[in-house]
């Protein structure tokens, strides 16, 4: 039978890669053609190889886009020229709101039968122009291209949002702090059946604090000393509750020394070590990380929001939907009281 929709992702991340995932698993009842273009927003390191996996027992087709001179907006400009004929019903599926306007710019003719659809890429997805906008300057640099040419593509792209058809598949939609049903319910869905398929499960011991780290110190936002001092502090809050202190590493995290921790490297992805241990983990703790909001708001585990001065002047900055977010779901403790 003929497929009726055709859908591309265009995904940086291991975190959108899943929630692409995720949006097909809610499309699951339609006969559907998907493709999905990644570029590793880290040089490729955040790509976690279970989801690459199951992308293609889905029967995804994969397009590995680093080191290709083609822009993204081009690589999906072509599989939609390439598949346009067969199919009238198009999905363009991206994190990156500024995306439909280059899509747009290269596949205006068929304006009209593409439909954006903006997935989740973390806490993030709920910022404005600030937020994003800090984002940029902190990880990419002040003279970046991407820094020079934000404000002008965000404002353009804002007002080209009023004539293209667009749609988005989140956790909190409309300034809702309620979860959506639907997500959640798909997300669950896909993580379960990652986790079936794995050879080995990872089972951390009951009472266990899991700290998602940040790569702050490659990042060059704390020293390593800075950064010892703050872990060190969560592990001591973790001996006063009895608890197991384990680390799930950032893939990004390159630059910090963990010896002596008891931590978890790449192969199981951190949604996955939640699935599986939903009962023996006390807590989530972290910065201001999405993982928190997953913990709590998907698999209902408590989640810690731990503040130091460089975490407390972030959340001052959140606006104010972001704000609503964490008080809702995640309880906050100050390095300083611990």
């Amino acid at each position: 039978m003929k497929p009726s929709e055709l859908i591309v992702g265009c995904v940086s991340s291991s975190f959108q890669l899943l929630n692409f995932i995720t949006f097909l698993e809610s499309k699951k009842k339609y006969l559907i053609k998907s493709h999905v273009v990644i570029k590793g927003y880290w040089g490729g390191v955040t790509i976690q190889p279970s989801y690459i996996s199951y992308c293609k027992e889905l029967g995804v087709e994969i397009l590995f886009a680093d080191g290709n001179s083609k822009s993204l907006a081009d690589e999906v400009c072509s599989i939609i020229s390439s598949e346009s004929a067969c199919l009238h019903k198009i999905s363009v599926v991206s994190a990156n709101r500024l995306f439909p306007m280059s899509v747009l710019g290269r596949c205006f003719r068929l304006r009209s039968e593409i439909q954006f659809v903006f997935i989740e890429d973390g806490i993030g997805a709920y910022g404005g122009f600030r937020h994003i906008f800090s984002a940029i300057l902190r990880e990419k640099g002040r003279l970046s291209k991407s820094a020079i040419l934000f404000p002008f593509a965000y404002v353009t792209n804002q007002i080209l949002s009023f004539f293209y058809n667009n749609k988005r598949f989140l956790l909190f939609e409309d300034n809702d702090v309620n979860v959506s049903v639907d997500y959640k319910e798909a997300f669950v869905s896909v993580v379960g059946n990652l986790e079936s398929a794995k050879r080995k499960r990872v089972t951390v011991p009951q009472n266990s604090i899991i700290f998602c780290s940040q790569p702050y110190v490659d990042m060059g936002l704390l020293s390593e000393l800075e950064y010892a001092g703050f872990i060190k502090k969560i592990n001591l809050y973790a001996e006063n509750n009895a608890c197991n202190f384990i680390v799930k590493r950032h893939p990004a995290d390159n630059k910090f020394n963990y010896d002596g921790m008891v931590v978890v490297e790449g192969g199981h992805s951190f949604e996955e070590l939640l699935f599986q241990n939903k009962e023996n983990i006390y807590a989530v703790a972290s910065i201001n990380s999405t993982c928190l909001i997953t913990a709590s708001a998907i698999f209902g585990i408590k989640s810690l929001s731990i503040q130091n001065n460089l975490a407390e002047l972030q959340f001052e900055n959140f606006p104010c939907f972001m704000k609503a977010i964490f008080n809702r779901y995640v309880e906050i403790k100050y390095e300083r009281d611990l």
